[in-house]
């Protein structure tokens, strides 16, 4: 739950932008893999996905599903990234700069990004049913994964894929839309 000063406090007061306010809050003061985990579930919910029956991570990028196995985009997001979503999203609350650094440092090292993802992988599979997620990919016939989009055959348009597509097939051309002069 969000304390009820920290929703006054977000830049953005929507409900999942104050979650992530409060665990980044937590993150800082408690520097535990647990809490890391949960922030990092949190932010990036909609960009991996953990399939415990198999070990291997799902990562979304350009329209569709990719498989990591290892997770090794995930501890580079951990170790690169994480630290300055934390910074920008705790901009304007009071926190002491020694726990910053401290976190910092644990983040850089690879031991501790490691225990993160291997935490992060309880939020990330249980977000949905691994057989629910495999059942799902590739299965909406309708739709054509291009490099610079989703093509839509029902409706005959190109539009960003998103995470909910579930796709995990990629044509390596880009959409070019038929043109009868042509």
């Amino acid at each position: 739950m969000v304390p009820d000063d920290l929703v006054k406090l977000c830049n953005e007061p929507s409900a999942k932008d104050c979650e992530i306010d409060f665990l980044a809050m937590r993150a800082i003061e408690d520097q535990t893999h647990a809490t890391i985990a949960h922030l990092v579930s949190t932010i990036w919910i909609n960009e991996y996905y953990y399939g415990e029956h198999d070990s291997v991570w799902y990562y979304f990028k350009n329209h569709s599903w990719k498989t990591l196995p290892y997770g090794g985009h995930i501890m580079f997001h951990i170790m690169s990234d994480l630290f300055e979503t934390l910074m920008a999203r705790i901009k304007i609350l009071d926190i002491d700069k020694e726990w910053c650094k401290k976190l910092k440092t644990k983040l850089n090292t690879i031991n501790f990004a490691n225990q993160i993802r291997d935490a992060a992988t309880l939020y990330f599979s249980n977000q949905k049913p691994f057989d629910e997620f495999k059942l799902k990919l590739d299965s909406n016939l309708n739709l054509l994964c291009f490099k610079n989009g989703v093509c839509d055959l029902k409706l005959g348009m190109l539009q960003d894929g998103m995470p909910d597509d579930n796709i995990s097939m990629q044509i390596d051309y880009c959409f070019e839309p038929y043109n009868l002069n042509n």
